[in-house]
């Protein structure tokens, strides 16, 4: 007897892969079963079913509406989406899958399990995975992509479990569950962590470009100090060998810095002259033209060919004849001794 809301099951899934050793042609749970569990699961009614209808099939039927009753009060009970394929058609669906796809049940049952996917690749993937998990487990569980009926994509994760473990057209249970929010969740924070990566080793980059910089800097700098340094020893082995008085002073009219013909010519050791006011050695009958010669400089303009009278050590005088050139405030000059000169010249 076929009870008025007992849909006959669909044909098989033409894509369904089915491991070997199934039954292609299971046995399937009595519709008056099946029509008592959509009622109490789905709250689907189930016009003109009667008692003596269940009682018909004997203690068979009897024991089949028990586990079929226990499968809808955890379909109904179920806080997430719970529902019964056969052969990848659906046969059942609980409201959370409805509420998740978009679908009404009547739009879902009795359609194969492909409207659920986005791609073929999709559903067949499924397919084989799961079976192959659940003829080596018992279980398949495949992460997957569904669609919604107004074309959203879906993460979700399914689980599938036969009603009969060597029977899978006997229908098999599955669970969904929408892991979207927290794939896009994940992948925000994959995505942070590649761009603080990213950041990381763009500054670690612009650390070593600095760093080589510095290196370049500082091999540049220590070369630099080499040449100064051998160009200073340089001018000192000049400074010091030269046959001329050599003299750094500044236009305050002190001495810097002497070489050591200084003392051969004046008799006084050159730190005792370094930093003396050269205006005091100076013979007091040349010392107007000698301050005349200093406001020149100080003006940077250079003096050349001046003479004057230094007082040696001894207390004699000694001609100087000088040629300087001011840098700023620093007197660079280069002198001789002209006293036997000047005094052959006064005898003639």
């Amino acid at each position: 007897m076929r009870l008025p809301m007992t849909p006959d099951l669909p044909a098989r899934d033409p894509h369904r892969t089915a491991p070997r050793g199934f039954r292609k042609h299971p046995k399937r749970s009595s519709p008056a079963v099946w029509a008592l569990a959509a009622a109490l699961a789905f709250g689907q009614a189930a016009p003109g079913l009667r008692a003596q209808d269940l009682q018909a099939g004997s203690d068979t039927v009897s024991a089949d509406f028990e586990a079929e009753r226990m499968l809808s009060s955890i379909l109904r009970s179920a806080p997430g989406g719970i529902g019964v394929v056969v052969d990848r058609v659906i046969v059942q669906v609980n409201e959370y899958i409805l509420q998740l796809t978009g679908y009404s049940r009547e739009e879902l049952i009795g359609r194969s399990a492909r409207v659920f996917y986005p791609a073929d690749e999709d559903y067949e993937y499924v397919g084989r995975e799961k079976y192959r998990q659940i003829s080596e487990t018992g279980t398949g569980t495949v992460e997957t992509r569904w669609i919604t009926k107004d074309g959203r994509l879906l993460d979700v994760i399914l689980s599938s479990t036969p009603l009969d473990a060597s029977d899978l057209g006997a229908g098999v249970v599955f669970t969904v569950t929408d892991v979207t929010e927290k794939n896009s969740t994940a992948r925000a924070l994959r995505s942070r962590n590649r761009d603080f990566l990213i950041g990381m080793t763009i500054f670690l980059i612009l650390q070593l470009i600095l760093i080589a910089a510095l290196a370049r800097t500082s091999a540049v700098r220590h070369r630099t100090a080499e040449e100064l340094r051998a160009k200073t020893e340089e001018l000192d082995r000049y400074f010091s060998s030269s046959l001329d008085l050599m003299c750094i002073a500044d236009t305050s009219g002190r001495f810097i810095r002497l070489n050591p013909e200084w003392e051969k010519v004046l008799g006084y050791p050159i730190p005792e002259l370094e930093g003396r006011k050269f205006l005091d050695l100076v013979h007091p009958e040349d010392l107007p033209g000698t301050l005349d010669a200093i406001s020149r400089l100080d003006a940077q303009e250079a003096v050349l060919n001046f003479t004057n009278r230094y007082l040696c050590r001894d207390g004699t005088y000694r001609w100087i004849e000088r040629r300087s050139r001011p840098v700023g405030s620093t007197i660079y000059a280069a002198a001789r001794d002209i006293t036997d000169r000047m005094d052959t010249e006064a005898r003639l």
